[in-house]
């Protein structure tokens, strides 16, 4: 007996029909794959808009008259206070304060500097300045503040000397001025970072490249600038 088999135009044609369908279903799968790909892109975006309003939102709130140090395309620095003090006496360039509740309970080490309000004209003097080159310790402070009328009953520990204040301002504070001690805070947007991505050559297929620093590769020679 003969054995059946397939003639060379049913191979063909065979071959045809499974390429028909190999390209159809690469198709959907393609169209699936860059639409997935636009949402999720689309969503990146959105969620990124959202949290960098929130983050400035909240930032701002916080910030003090005059707080602004500088805005740039994906940072902001902005001053916000950490305690006020009141001037109860003068020495020289020294000043000593009330700051209610005293320093123990703070955490010195955000000072980023002091600020002089002028009772006039309503507004803030900025001076950049550490809590290690402007503290005095709180000896004598509590004593000469009464000297001048101020209650420190119960309340030394709330009495402080801060040195070489009349240097930095325009005018040495007097009794009754306020003294403002700020912390500086950088800002950056979450998700702000550069990125690198790669796409097919149809420029869909979106796919992040994980690199060590922001958007940057160690193969490409150093940016133009």
């Amino acid at each position: 007996m003969g054995r059946a088999g397939f003639t060379l135009i049913e191979t063909i044609v065979a071959m045809l029909l499974s390429s028909v369908v190999i390209i159809l279903v690469s198709g959907t799968f393609l169209v699936q794959n860059q639409y997935y790909s636009a949402q999720t892109l689309n969503v990146s975006v959105h969620e990124n808009a959202r949290v960098a309003t929130e983050r400035v939102a909240a930032e701002v709130r916080t910030a003090m008259e005059d707080g602004f140090v500088v805005a740039g395309a994906r940072t902001l620095t902005l001053r916000s206070p950490v305690v006020l003090g009141a001037v109860c006496d003068r020495a020289g360039n020294d000043v000593r304060v009330h700051i209610e509740g005293g320093v123990a309970g703070l955490d010195t080490d955000e000072i980023a500097g002091l600020a002089l309000r002028d009772p006039v004209a309503g507004t803030w003097e900025y001076q950049n300045a550490s809590w290690s080159s402007v503290n005095g310790g709180s000896v004598g402070s509590a004593s000469a503040c009464a000297a001048n009328g101020a209650d420190t009953t119960s309340a030394f520990g709330e009495f402080h000397t801060i040195l070489g204040v009349g240097t930095m301002f325009a005018s040495v504070p007097d009794e009754g001025d306020v003294l403002m001690f700020f912390r500086q805070e950088r800002a950056g947007v979450e998700g702000s970072q550069p990125r690198l991505y790669s796409i097919d050559l149809t420029g869909y297929n979106e796919r992040e490249i994980i690199t060590p620093t922001p958007a940057s590769d160690p193969a490409w020679s150093p940016p133009k600038p």
